[in-house]
């Protein structure tokens, strides 16, 4: 299924840029209703990949994005090429979140 979700979004940019908007945003209902009525039937495994996992937007966002889905019972796992332990987010430092510099 997940797969299915990245297809459908891979297609739904170029749908957007092309001008079908009312076509693109039908589809994109379509996968969160279908996304809404069967929840996973097991936990996920997600790999988040980042270059440099220091303090900026960008990492906020993959911190918390793996936060959420820690929170929901899911195995999250964020790969970085460069991780400071002394300039970084408290969650990857204190351990909350999985860190693998590779």
């Amino acid at each position: 299924m997940p797969v299915l979700h990245l297809l459908l979004v891979a297609w739904l940019l170029p749908l957007c840029a092309l001008c079908f908007f009312p076509l693109a945003v039908r589809l994109w209902r379509l996968l969160l209703i279908r996304a809404r009525r069967r929840p996973p039937s097991r936990p996920l495994r997600a790999v988040f990949l980042h270059p440099d996992l220091g303090i900026g937007g960008a990492e906020r966002l993959v911190v918390d994005a793996a936060s959420v889905l820690q929170a929901r019972g899911h195995s999250v796992l964020i790969v970085t090429s460069h991780h400071d332990r002394s300039r970084c987010f408290e969650e990857t430092r204190d351990g909350t979140l999985a860190v693998a510099v590779a």
